[in-house]
């Protein structure tokens, strides 16, 4: 993999555009969604991949791929809470912010959404874990299980990768999701029946 930008997502996510003061207050009263820097759009418009990823089709050269982190955010709708937004894609013949590798995805692994190619669920998941800060791959692996991955799919699109580096650890925290994602479900599965049985204060 050959990065456009160093130190990963650094210089793509080191922008400093935000939305301004009034925006700001119907992002936290979540009436607008903060999509890029200093571009909000109202909530109603990003509920599904394909209006998400159509709002990010002006935001990438002809050509790119949106990927990682912009790709989960198309497909699931979440965002790291502790990262500022920001646009993420892949272009075979461009370098600068917000490309963060220059090369070409596959086709075999990226689906066209909204007008703009995207890195298919599989795709998507293994980058987050080859890429990403640990807590917040799991947390965007776990978020495409909800919707629209497998852990098989996950695990065969590891196998399939080679001379990436990560890749070993990628594979052996795949290997131990299943386990974590029945410990979660097993959680609040306790925690409904704890909300049911409890008493009413009414």
């Amino acid at each position: 993999m050959r990065w456009a930008c160093p130190n990963r997502y650094e210089s793509c996510m080191a922008q400093n555009e935000t939305v301004s003061g009034p925006q700001r207050i119907l992002v936290r009263e979540g009436l607008l969604v903060e999509y890029a820097p200093g571009r909000a759009a109202p909530a109603d418009l990003t509920t599904r991949p394909c209006l998400r990823a159509a709002l990010l089709v002006p935001l990438l050269p002809v050509g790119a791929t949106a990927v990682s982190l912009s790709a989960l955010w198309i497909h699931t709708g979440w965002w790291p809470p502790d990262r500022p937004p920001a646009v993420l894609g892949a272009h075979p013949g461009h370098s600068r912010p917000p490309i963060i590798f220059r090369r070409s995805i596959p086709t075999a692994y990226v689906r066209v959404i909204g007008g703009l190619a995207v890195t298919n669920p599989a795709r998507t998941g293994a980058d987050l874990l080859l890429m990403e800060r640990t807590d917040v791959a799991i947390e965007g692996v776990l978020r495409l299980f909800d919707t629209c991955l497998s852990v098989h799919e996950l695990q065969a699109h590891l196998q399939m990768e080679s001379r990436r580096p990560g890749l070993p650890r990628a594979r052996a925290i795949a290997a131990q999701l299943p386990a974590y994602v029945q410990h979660r479900r097993r959680i609040a599965i306790r925690s409904a029946h704890a909300r049911l049985s409890a008493p009413s204060h009414r």
